[in-house]
């Protein structure tokens, strides 16, 4: 059993930790051009060319260049896990055009789906607002709408069904606005990638939740994909690359 790793920084060293807890038999080969963390190559292209079978890829490299990695996975036939988001804004066309191409098992890294609250969240009525604050811009760049309110995108798009309207507003550093359903229902956000300290909460009438980080997801995601991988029956929340698309 081995797994490769595209792009080895947080992300990725995160999952190569879960990978050796989950399969501690399981060989990782990690591939990053930054050289960050002793990764085993620097070209992904020549990772994915190492002999011998792969038993899955997981894409955690920075998502300007998620796109053309799934395409050469999907090539070799490979399983995918790939990290959220699916791509930039601006890749958006190229990334509609890509999932009717890809036939692979996949995963997309929706990991807030796994998180201990996610119930209660699903039975929030009425106007939900999800409000965000964390100082990222050092990590992912000014790109508030892919990376940080990707996750609560998805939770609306779960709790009151695809978007029949949407009006958000985004300079890359702070995001608003609001989403109306197919189902008559509206979300609202406001999101800010620049800003401290940490805030995750959501909103409802009557009262609401504080969102705290959930290490445990992580974990149970992957456990997940590896059960697909497997032959398992796909859980429910495993994120599909439609539902990438959707949130995109």
């Amino acid at each position: 059993m081995k797994f490769l790793i595209l792009g080895f920084g947080s992300a990725g060293q995160r999952h190569a930790a879960n990978l050796q807890a989950l399969r501690p038999e399981a060989e990782i080969v990690t591939a990053d051009p930054r050289g960050t963390a002793n990764a085993t190559h620097r070209d992904w292209r020549v990772a994915l060319a190492i002999p011998g079978e792969i038993t899955g890829v997981l894409i955690c490299s920075p998502h300007d260049v998620h796109l053309e990695q799934i395409e050469a996975v999907n090539i070799l036939g490979l399983p995918i896990f790939c990290e959220k988001p699916l791509c930039t804004i601006t890749q958006t066309a190229e990334g509609l055009a890509l999932a009717e191409r890809v036939t692979v098992p996949f995963a997309m890294g929706f990991q807030y789906r796994f998180h201990h609250a996610f119930d209660k969240i699903m039975s929030l009525a009425g106007k939900i607002t999800f409000i965000g604050r964390d100082y990222l811009t050092h990590r992912y760049g000014p790109t508030v709408a892919e990376t940080m309110a990707s996750h609560a995108i998805d939770w609306a798009l779960i709790r009151f069904g695809a978007a029949a309207k949407v009006e958000l507003w985004t300079d890359g550093i702070w995001l608003s606005g609001h989403i109306v359903h197919e189902s008559g229902k509206c979300s609202y956000f406001n999101y800010d990638i620049e800003a401290d300290p940490r805030i995750s909460r959501i909103k409802c009438p009557g009262g609401g939740m504080e969102l705290s980080d959930c290490d445990a997801a992580y974990i149970k995601e992957l456990k997940a994909w590896l059960a697909l991988l497997n032959g398992g029956e796909r859980d429910p929340r495993l994120a599909t690359l439609a539902d990438a698309v959707a949130v995109q």
